[in-house]
């Protein structure tokens, strides 16, 4: 071969060598780019099941709550109910004596 024509393959093999090295060299950085995002990812997931818990124990709480405010709110209405009775009835007591009195 001729000296030119192996100065030009040694060119081209310099070319490719250097083309090499700086896909190489994207190649790490979007693996290391990944790598983070995946980080990120995980502590997201993590947070994310942490307030899923959170809200399932919050409406589990809510639940009880509003479980207990009917039930005290019947236990009222109960309550109620028995006091105008026994409004009514002395009501009626009242004007039986007013009549008696008069």
């Amino acid at each position: 071969m001729s000296e030119e024509r192996l100065d030009r393959i040694e060119r081209h093999i310099e070319q490719l060598i250097q083309m090499v090295a700086e896909n190489n060299k994207v190649s790490k950085d979007l693996l290391s780019r990944t790598d983070r995002m995946d980080t990120r990812m995980e502590g997201i997931e993590t947070e994310f099941a942490e307030e899923k818990r959170l809200n399932r124990q919050r409406h589990a709480e809510s639940q009880q709550l509003h479980k207990e405010l009917l039930k005290e709110s019947r236990s009222q209405n109960v309550d109620i109910g028995y006091l105008r009775d026994k409004v009514a009835e002395h009501d009626m007591e009242i004007n039986r004596i007013k009549e008696a009195v008069n």
